[in-house]
């Protein structure tokens, strides 16, 4: 899901992190003693500066106006002195940065957002979830976020230069973030779990609101085939009955996805149960079921890990617990998964294998379409290579 941020833009005033700052100013104060730069190579092996380069920042100096050329010697400027020797610090110079607000409050979003990569999108002007912010119409909201910016602490959260001050916000920017997801989950008494995770990280802030209300509902699409789509807070009214519901199902839904999934025809009959712990549905694949089917492979799949995933519009899943009736054709398609897995070499010994605990392995070879394993392994028993 994304959730209403603000790209909040500001100017403020730091301190010259220029790294050659000392070098220009020891320079200056050379020139100063000898006009001429007669000792410059002695000057240069005395501060430990390559000659080279303290003559390239001579050049940058010039250009800067900070010395001068006057008939046989150099001249500090008195913008010069002002910069690098009255002051005796740095210079102060103003720059620019941005940051992320909750889109609703304005405050500081969790610190996992701001110590992570993060993905903007632009904002829907037909939704209307920011806080209203006009600058031309008051102050507050930005004289709001200046306040917190005096905390350095913040500032190096928000990697900004840690000696800036004279905040000023310029603009504020509507976006979504996205990245973060909402999980529904069992914890081992089965209680119900809604949480929003960023980054590994469970978060809360006024702009993610409350996911108490937050469902995943089975419904028809534009196309009138039935998916799985989030619904994220129009169950509010019903608040204190969605904070033990995660799932909302339908008959003629499922049995549309089961019939896609599993290649069925609409009559059909299939199972869903309720388990008694969680009230989750549990999807039982019977034998009945995978003789109807023309996707047995699938079937046995889902069998195998004991759950199913559908996909949640527009990007998420829904993982539904099975329970099946099936075994013996499991323990089949394990055992050629292995052999597959081991090099399917000796065809021969693995029909042997097969024999033993299968008698029917070579219909079962064609009841779930292995014809190029069914080939491999006849040809391993009777076709002799010399």
């Amino acid at each position: 899901m994304s959730f209403p941020v603000y790209v909040v833009h500001i100017a403020y005033d730091s301190v010259d992190t220029d790294p050659f700052f000392p070098v220009y100013k020891a320079l200056l104060k050379y020139t100063d003693m000898d006009p001429k730069h007669s000792q410059l190579s002695y000057f240069s092996r005395l501060i430990g500066f390559d000659l080279d380069m303290l003559k390239r920042c001579i050049v940058d100096l010039k250009e800067d106006g900070m010395i001068r050329w006057y008939i046989d010697q150099y001249k500090v400027s008195d913008d010069a002195r002002r910069k690098y020797f009255i002051s005796g610090n740095r210079p102060t110079v103003r720059v620019t940065g941005a940051f992320l607000v909750d889109g609703k409050s304005l405050e500081l979003l969790p610190e996992v957002v701001y110590n992570n990569r993060r993905t903007l999108s632009f904002w829907d002007t037909n939704v209307a979830t920011h806080k209203p912010v006009d600058m031309a119409m008051s102050s507050a909201p930005a004289e709001e976020v200046e306040r917190y910016l005096a905390k350095g602490s913040i500032r190096e959260l928000l990697h900004l230069e840690s000696t800036g001050n004279n905040f000023e916000v310029l603009e504020f920017d509507k976006k979504f973030l996205k990245g973060a997801f909402v999980v529904f989950y069992l914890d081992k008494e089965n209680n119900y779990h809604k949480d929003t995770i960023y980054c590994g990280e469970s978060v809360k802030c006024e702009a993610l609101g409350s996911t108490v209300a937050y469902s995943i509902d089975m419904v028809k699409n534009k196309n009138n085939s039935w998916e799985f789509r989030a619904n994220l807070g129009y169950n509010v009214a019903r608040k204190e009955e969605m904070a033990h519901t995660a799932l909302f199902t339908q008959n003629e839904g499922w049995a549309e996805m089961i019939n896609i999934r599993y290649g069925l025809n609409l009559y059909t009959h299939f199972s869903i149960e309720t388990q008694k712990d969680s009230s989750l549905p549990l999807l039982v694949l019977s034998e009945k079921l995978l003789d109807n089917c023309t996707k047995p492979l699938c079937l046995i799949e889902d069998a195998l890990n004991r759950h199913v995933d559908f996909p949640v519009m527009a990007n998420g899943i829904v993982r539904i617990d099975v329970r099946h009736e099936i075994q013996s054709y499991v323990d089949f398609i394990t055992a050629v998964r292995n052999w597959e897995r081991n090099g399917n070499s000796n065809g021969r010994d693995f029909a042997k294998i097969l024999s033993s605990s299968h008698s029917n392995w070579r219909n079962l070879m064609v009841k779930f379409k292995l014809f190029d394993i069914l080939e491999k392994i006849d040809c391993d028993c009777f076709i002799l290579n010399r």
